[in-house]
């Protein structure tokens, strides 16, 4: 029993040891214009796709009965445009903004989807996480000066010591999604 106390200490060690450069990438063969990838060390998966995509991704990687909880980029790429948003299911929310959009804006063109590729019951993007998260993503993104975020967040999420330590390592992942150039 002490042995395998001592390697899961290990374990933890090894994993705040990794930093953003370690994370690896890996992306699927593209599908079409759908693109699916994932950090290959972290917890965050990715979905791009076109507009019209909304249906092959809801169809394949949402399908079922099971909620998907997670954050999502909707962007109109000549207008350099991006509204930023959560929900604790994606399916329905890309159906609800793919027939009409978010008021700021209506004619997205493109999206990104992250989560950790769990469903509602397993995930680790509970609503307060989401909540972190999606304001992190408009900082970063607004940041960058690539494209203006069209909507805001008030506040900041009340989080425990143990959500905190989480989302901050998740908010270091993210970045690094973000600086692999693979949203703009």
């Amino acid at each position: 029993m002490l042995y395998f106390e001592r390697r899961q200490d290990l374990l933890f060690e090894y994993s705040y040891l990794i930093n953003m450069n370690e994370y690896g990438w890996e992306e699927d063969p593209p599908d079409g214009e759908l693109v699916r990838a994932r950090t290959k060390l972290g917890q965050l998966r990715l979905w791009r796709f076109p507009r019209e995509g909304v249906k092959q991704v809801n169809g394949l990687d949402f399908a079922g009965p099971l909620e998907h909880p997670g954050l999502y980029i909707l962007y109109e790429r000549n207008r350099k445009q991006a509204y930023v948003g959560e929900t604790n299911n994606l399916k329905e929310r890309l159906e609800a903004h793919y027939r009409k959009g978010p008021r700021e804006l209506e004619d997205w063109t493109d999206a990104v989807v992250i989560n950790d590729g769990r469903s509602f019951a397993q995930s680790i993007f509970r609503s307060d996480v989401r909540s972190y998260l999606e304001k992190r993503l408009i900082n970063h993104i607004s940041s960058s000066g690539i494209y203006e975020v069209v909507n805001k967040m008030k506040g900041e999420p009340k989080l425990d010591v143990g959500t905190k330590v989480l989302v901050e390592k998740l908010d270091e992942e993210l970045l690094f999604v973000l600086e692999k150039n693979v949203v703009w």
